[in-house]
């Protein structure tokens, strides 16, 4: 049986790639999940270092079929969710 997390089909999927960018975050960062909220600013909140940026990008790579994350514009994870789901339904367009 299929179920929808959002209101359609679009929303759906990035309610998805959220969960699955806080999974991604988490990891790089060691960090409960639980603990994660979409506002977490991954520097000031959750201690994102440079070589950390480096493993999430290399990771968000990994997962998402090679797509590059701009971080010189992504502050809090919702950001880059933001950009993922951007760039992902983009190339499902194409």
């Amino acid at each position: 049986m299929c179920s929808k997390i959002g209101i359609d089909e679009i929303d759906t999927v990035a309610n998805l790639i959220g969960l699955s960018i806080c999974a991604v975050v988490s990891d790089v960062l060691d960090t409960d999940i639980g603990d994660l909220e979409l506002e977490s600013h991954l520097t000031a909140d959750l201690g994102l270092t440079a070589d950390r940026q480096v493993e999430l990008d290399t990771a968000i790579q990994e997962y998402f079929d090679g797509f590059q994350a701009d971080f010189s514009s992504i502050k809090t994870i919702q950001d880059l969710v933001d950009q993922v789901v951007e760039g992902e339904l983009y190339s499902l367009a194409a």
